[in-house]
């Protein structure tokens, strides 16, 4: 693939990279193939027209079972909460024959990332897709779009004290976003995961629900960068969608 006058296009991460490797992080897993190119002056290509669309990307790479149901678990939250961080421990988590892909999406809108981790549970023909916009959300009109797709959402929640009121302005403008959609915000199954409850600087339990969970939806503690409390959250949320759980 070629660029104006002859530059060549090459693909930055390849197919098979582990997580670690896409993120630069510390986790295991591995990757679906690359979504985003780069030319060798380092300026970012997108991919063809027809791949700018959210559910156009999303649904790539994807089964082509069409008995299988899928259902797509946002991970919400204000930037550095620990989405991304929780999707690729739980990605780890979930039994082997039941993980597809996760991957890095790039789709052409202002902060177009993200993150996905496909699961299929073939006898019980139902597919998750977990899925994030990593970095600074607000005002993104890609994440309007998957905030207003999505059939759960797991607020991931800083507990740290001075994140408290951009965490509870998060879930205010998820439900807004929701409600913008023409859709029942109560009709849509939704957790809060306390996460980071291994710092030292964070708030208690009972100023979290106070301060955050006004919609006293349920609750769990997590440290998900050890893999502490990931899964239940979720395991919450999937249960109501689909009476399967992530695990079993």
């Amino acid at each position: 693939m070629e660029k104006g006058g002859g530059e060549r296009l090459r693909p930055r991460f390849g197919r098979g990279k582990t997580v670690r490797e896409w993120l630069g992080r510390g986790f295991g897993g591995r990757v679906g193939g690359c979504c985003r190119l780069w030319s060798a002056s380092g300026r970012v290509e997108m991919r063809p027209k027809e791949m700018r669309s959210y559910n156009a990307v999303l649904e790539r790479g994807r089964s082509g079972n069409s008995a299988m149901k899928t259902y797509r678990i946002l991970f919400a939250g204000p930037g550095l909460s620990g989405r991304s961080t929780t999707i690729t421990q739980l990605y780890d988590l979930c039994p082997a024959a039941a993980r597809v892909t996760i991957r890095n999406i790039s789709i052409s809108m202002p902060q177009g990332r993200v993150i996905e981790a496909s699961l299929q549970y073939t006898g019980a023909s139902v597919a998750l897709s977990l899925l994030a916009t990593p970095g600074s959300l607000y005002n993104s009109p890609l994440y309007e779009q998957v905030a207003a797709a999505a059939d759960g959402i797991v607020f991931v929640i800083d507990s740290q004290f001075d994140r408290l009121e951009a965490s509870a302005e998060e879930i205010r403008r998820n439900m807004d976003r929701v409600r913008q959609a023409g859709r029942d915000p109560s009709r849509i199954p939704c957790v809060i995961q306390y996460n980071k409850r291994d710092l030292s600087r964070i708030a208690s339990i009972a100023d979290l629900e106070r301060d955050v969970n006004v919609m006293q939806w349920p609750y769990f503690e997590s440290i998900a960068t050890k893999g502490h409390g990931v899964v239940a959250p979720a395991e919450h949320v999937a249960r109501a969608l689909t009476g399967c759980g992530l695990i079993g």
